[in-house]
């Protein structure tokens, strides 16, 4: 289980506290597991467990929106593809709340589908005299449904040498389903993904990470990578392209 700030975004306190120099900042605390949900025809149906970490009554809003990327941008639509029982929960302080997510709709027979829950708080009323800024939650959760005849994840790695000296891996998804990578090891070494994190590899979709210099053995033109992925491990030698 995680546990996050009911916040919009990591920046958002900060910003907040910036813009806003009140004598008090609050920010509930919510744990979350699991933090990656999937869907299979024999498994149509997962549950999500939230838990109030902070001493105040929560109310969490849930709902599900289809989930494609074009380019480097997400894109989000109304769906009603899957459904998240209870849509609205209030949970007591220390308390927990199981959300059930199931899919209205048959798996695609050879293309995954991808979704994002959103866990939205519903803030409540300041009280008497409070003169701080509240920070609402807005947690969002892949959710990858697998295809009826899922085919091995087929990535095409690539690397390269960086002007700095660092080494760059792309990993380009040419299956049929989206690819989760949770971590990229070289040696032991994690590397630094490009963009924002965690990482998802759209089918046609390419994603880079970035290695200190010192990973590739020296004379060595080729990198040995680890990939943890929601399709289990994927081991690969890749060549890399000197400058």
């Amino acid at each position: 289980m995680i546990s996050l700030p009911l916040a919009a975004g990591r920046l958002l306190p900060v910003l907040a506290a910036l813009l806003f120099p009140s004598p008090q900042l609050v920010a509930a605390q919510l744990g979350v597991s699991p933090t990656r949900i999937e869907l299979t025809a024999a498994k149509p149906t997962a549950a999500v467990t939230l838990k109030n970490e902070s001493g105040d009554r929560l109310v969490i809003q849930n709902s599900i929106v289809a989930w494609t990327r074009e380019g480097k941008e997400d894109r989000y639509t109304p769906t009603k593809d899957l459904i998240v029982t209870p849509p609205i929960a209030t949970v007591a302080p220390g308390g927990s709340q199981v959300l059930r997510v199931g899919l209205r709709r048959p798996v695609d027979p050879h293309r995954g589908l991808a979704y994002r829950l959103f866990v939205q708080e519903v803030p409540p009323p300041p009280k008497a005299g409070f003169a701080g800024v509240q920070i609402a939650l807005r947690l969002s959760l892949p959710v990858l449904v697998q295809p009826a005849a899922p085919a091995p994840p087929r990535i095409v790695w690539s690397g390269a040498k960086r002007p700095d000296g660092g080494l760059e891996i792309t990993a380009r998804n040419e299956g049929s389903a989206l690819l989760a990578v949770d971590e990229l090891t070289i040696r032991g070494t994690a590397g630094r993904p490009q963009g924002r994190g965690p990482v998802s590899v759209f089918p046609g979709g390419r994603q880079s990470w970035v290695f200190p210099a010192e990973v590739l053995e020296a004379e060595s033109e080729t990198a040995h990578v680890r990939a943890s992925t929601n399709a289990g491990v994927i081991e690969s030698d890749v060549d890399v392209e000197m400058p």
